[in-house]
């Protein structure tokens, strides 16, 4: 069921009307209603439907970074209960609303891929290990290593995290992509929560989904045929899944990953570039940003004991054409209007669970 929450969708906030995600730019009306009715509801020992509400807060608002991610829920509780739990209750509900905001996973989402020579490299970024660029373009060290290329896409770099049992929307610096002060990021939020079963099919408790939105073009215009999320990786901590699981996972939600130009041994950057051509396999508009080496190993499984090999992520790298300049169509850069790739329709709807 699709409930509209504020002025963004055209209608009040009303946390009694299910299980609603709000982002803090607008959660103002949440917090209101809560100050108005919440007392009354206590008051009375139950809501008009004869149930008490409970709030859960799953992230409150920052001082520094502008809104966060509130996910109010009601659920039933019969009337009667002692007076204590009540004024637990409300304690827990004002606390929560104003609690300051924390990335969700304690830290960044996503880390910067190494640079292989001669990729034009930015602000922060690094060159991989000699021995990584042998291994991924010229010769791998045995018959266990393995190499599979994809094009680089150019949008930003997103995530999505279940955690005890929840969707998180981020961004690559671990923030709530819903407290972002660009456009494209508190889209993104939108869009997850309206594919969440999709989300909640691949990912079990402590893992994310890594991709790139391509929402808003930044130094590529494309002319997508399909959505404008691509899953790359899906990640615990600092794991990565390897490749063929990562496929399985997101193929069984309909999701797509990156075109893969290579799988096997080495490939050469040269060969690579042939290989993707002037404009790639997502529908890009201008010359495509490069290509992403990963490489996966089959190591001993036990080290000393056995022959057994389990498959794992060795390492990525990437190379970015040297020509190619960084958010070209981003207003900040240009001076101009944004330039989309994609855009939602009118009306943005919310999944609402009801307690």
């Amino acid at each position: 069921m699709g409930t509209r929450c504020c002025w963004r969708h055209a209608g009040p906030a009303n946390p009694t009307d299910g299980f609603e995600t709000h982002s803090l730019h607008h959660v103002a009306a949440v917090a209101e209603w809560s100050r108005r009715e919440f007392p009354k509801l206590v008051d009375a020992g139950s809501s008009p439907a004869g149930s008490l509400v409970r709030a859960r807060v799953a992230q409150g608002k920052s001082d520094t970074r502008g809104e966060g991610l509130v996910r109010v829920q009601i659920s039933s509780r019969a009337p009667g209960k002692q007076k204590s739990e009540v004024r637990s209750r409300r304690s827990e509900v004002s606390e929560m609303l104003y609690k300051p905001k924390a990335k969700p996973l304690g830290g960044k989402s996503y880390g910067h891929i190494a640079h292989l020579p001669g990729s034009r490299m930015g602000p922060g970024d690094h060159k991989c290990h000699e021995g990584q660029k042998r291994i991924a373009t010229e010769q791998s060290r045995d018959r266990h290593d393995g190499v599979i290329v994809q094009e680089k896409l150019d949008g930003s770099n997103v995530a999505v995290a279940r955690l005890d049992g929840m969707l998180f929307p981020l961004s690559r610096s671990g923030y709530l992509a819903s407290s972002s002060p660009y456009e494209q990021h508190w889209r993104f939020a939108e869009w997850v929560y309206t594919n969440q079963d999709r989300f909640m099919l691949v990912l079990q408790d402590g893992e994310r989904l890594c991709g790139e939105w391509l929402m808003q073009a930044h130094g590529t215009r494309y002319a997508l045929k399909h959505e404008p999320f691509v899953a790359f990786d899906l990640m615990t901590g600092t794991r990565r899944g390897i490749y063929d699981e990562l496929v399985s996972r997101v193929n069984s939600a309909g999701f797509i990953t990156p075109a893969v130009i290579h799988r096997g041994g080495p490939l050469s950057i040269e060969q690579a570039l042939l290989l993707l051509g002037e404009f790639g396999f997502h529908g890009a508009l201008d010359r495509v940003e490069g290509a992403v080496w990963r490489v996966e190993r089959n190591r001993l499984a036990n080290e000393g004991r056995g022959s057994e090999r389990r498959c794992e992520v060795d390492f990525l790298a990437k190379f970015v054409r040297r020509d190619k300049v960084d958010g070209v169509y981003l207003p900040e850069m240009s001076g101009n209007e944004a330039v989309w790739n994609w855009r939602p329709g009118f009306v943005l709807t919310f999944h609402a669970d009801r307690g």
